[in-house]
């Protein structure tokens, strides 16, 4: 890549992705909040703190979509009703059945990696 190139970016702590360009990185980390834990539903994939944390996540990125859901081993992000929803791996599989189960759970960094 050359200097050009490096100028439109934006660099997070794993990927490079293009503002305009509204297409999901292989890989990525983001922040689950106390108040996406407050805010968040048990047992339901749209409303669950990770589903929360990964919309604001998009918002923030400007990358538009029209669902997330998420199960305990991965998230399915929506980004329009004609193709399909790419699937992405989550390292957070207890944590979210920690909350299901109505357990108490802390504010983590989640990581995110596209599955084939």
């Amino acid at each position: 890549m050359d200097a050009a190139d490096w100028e439109s970016c934006i660099v997070t702590t794993t990927t490079l992705t293009r503002p305009e360009s509204g297409v999901l990185p292989e890989r990525f980390v983001m922040e689950v909040t106390d108040s996406d834990i407050a805010d968040g539903l048990p047992r339901c994939g749209d409303k669950c703190p990770l589903a929360l944390a990964l919309m604001r996540w998009l918002r923030n990125q400007k990358i538009t979509f029209v669902a997330v859901t998420v199960t305990s081993v991965d998230v399915a992000i929506n980004l329009d009703w004609h193709t399909p929803s790419p699937r992405y791996w989550h390292d957070s599989e207890s944590w979210v059945h920690d909350f299901d189960r109505g357990n108490a759970v802390e504010p983590r960094t989640v990581v995110l990696a596209r599955l084939p």
